[in-house]
């Protein structure tokens, strides 16, 4: 494929990644207002909306995960998103399979890496993006030496809140 086409090709899965996370948001607000009728919003009293805000990167800390992993968190009432650095290191275990109740969506900024989604296993690269439904075995490693991904998970990981 000509560098014109993959560059296409990339701007058009950032379109439709950063599309998808604009929905994802605009229906947990949706669903937060239309709840408001009644006071309830998953089963208790209604979630404010969120105060809008700009958050310098250089103002966030890292967060270490693990070794050779390390990422940047940040928290709305409703969804986390982290911007995710993971090493490749021979001398580093592979990154176990996990699930959790929460839904992600992993969009791939740089490097490649071994993705698995239950029974699936893929090669995704810059520009891809995929989707873990909830409860759903998943894991993620790299196949170059570093990997960069952006991860937005519904609802906020509280146990990815400092304590």
């Amino acid at each position: 494929m000509d560098k014109q086409k993959e560059n296409g090709r990339m701007l058009d899965v950032g379109k439709l990644f950063f599309s998808l996370l604009f929905l994802f948001a605009f229906q947990g607000c949706l669903s937060a207002q239309l709840d408001r009728s009644n006071g309830k919003d998953h089963g208790s009293s209604w979630i404010a909306p969120v105060e809008g805000g700009v958050v310098s990167a250089d103002d966030q800390p890292w967060v270490q995960f693990g070794e050779g992993v390390r990422g940047k968190i940040y928290f709305s009432d409703r969804m986390t998103l982290v911007y995710l650095e993971m090493l490749n290191s021979h001398t580093r275990p592979k990154y176990p399979a996990h699930q959790h109740h929460h839904e992600q969506m992993v969009y791939v900024l740089e490097g490649q890496s071994m993705v698995q989604l239950g029974d699936e296993v893929r090669e995704v690269g810059p520009g891809d993006a995929y989707v873990v439904p909830s409860n759903t075995p998943h894991t993620f490693n790299p196949l170059t030496d570093r990997a960069v991904v952006i991860e937005v998970f519904t609802p906020t990981r509280e146990d990815f809140r400092p304590k």
